[in-house]
């Protein structure tokens, strides 16, 4: 399989024209929503992640794409910039258009060996929800601990 989306949103009609229109259809499969670990699963047989978003926050779907080993391809949009490090864990696109995408798929599948899946790791460890929650619980532990005490 070429291209495996993952999903059903309000462009699925439009993206099932445009692939009958581009003649890819047996080279296509679209999956409907999937569990967590079914998920993982799919992510480590793939050889990358594509994301063509032109808005996000903070994209979830690269974090654990990257947290399975595989290399991400991405607009700049929200904090992929911040997660994605061009020539290490995937390739940052210069803009939305298919033929900057294009472009930053072609670096990747160019130079595949650089985008181990230690590297793809690396770059999602700090994000681990026990380290990104370790402040506030420490906040609430503390408060708790001042309310015991009477101090404010």
């Amino acid at each position: 399989m070429d291209l495996i989306i993952v999903g059903e949103g309000n462009l699925r009609e439009k993206v099932i024209a445009k692939i009958k229109e581009l003649n890819i259809s047996s080279r296509t499969v679209i999956l409907p929503w999937l569990k967590q670990p079914e998920l993982a699963g799919l992510y480590r047989s793939c050889d990358c992640l594509l994301l063509s978003s032109d808005f996000e926050g903070m994209p979830r779907v690269i974090l654990e794409a990257m947290a399975c080993g595989i290399p991400v391809v991405s607009t700049k949009a929200g904090e992929a910039r911040s997660l994605v490090k061009s020539g290490f864990s995937g390739e940052l696109a210069e803009g939305f258009r298919a033929e900057e995408l294009s472009a930053a798929l072609l670096r990747l599948f160019n130079q595949k060996k650089r985008y181990t899946p230690d590297n793809c790791g690396s770059r999602v460890k700090e994000y681990a929800p026990q380290d990104i929650l370790k402040p506030v619980y420490g906040k609430i532990a503390l408060t708790y601990q001042n309310s015991l005490r009477g101090i404010d």
